[in-house]
């Protein structure tokens, strides 16, 4: 990490004047007080701070993005069920249609009312996502 702080300090518009003024001793770094130049301490110090902080905002982003991958994930799973329920009635719808037609050409009215609760029934079943195309087409 010393050498990414040495290259961002290289950067910063005081380098220059603190390279005339401490020359080779720029840099020099001591393993229990850290850099010997004060100034560059202070920047390290304060460096390393930031560098905590941009690891955490990091860290924080990525697990954003996965909670909303796994939202999307989840809302697209959602949105297939319902368009699914959405082809089930549609076929149910159908499947009365034809059984409107039939119940016309009888003309029961104990046959209509049974054909309208089996429908309220069906379409009970398919809302609740316990009815499959197999069950409808029969």
């Amino acid at each position: 990490m010393e050498s990414k702080f040495e290259e961002w300090f290289q950067q910063q518009h005081f380098y220059l004047n603190l390279r005339f003024i401490h020359g080779e001793r720029l840099f020099i770094f001591d393993a229990q007080d850290g850099y010997v130049v004060q100034a560059v301490q202070i920047s390290w110090a304060t460096w390393q701070e930031q560098q905590k902080r941009i690891d955490e905002l990091e860290t924080g982003s990525l697990l954003q993005s996965n909670h909303i991958a796994e939202l999307t994930a989840n809302l697209k799973q959602a949105v297939a069920e319902l368009n699914s329920r959405e082809t089930r009635i549609n076929l149910l719808i159908q499947k009365w249609e034809k059984d409107a037609e039939y119940a016309d050409q009888i003309a029961c009215e104990d046959f209509v009312q049974n054909t309208l609760n089996d429908c309220i029934e069906e379409l009970r079943q398919v809302i609740k996502g316990d009815m499959n195309e197999q069950h409808i087409n029969r």
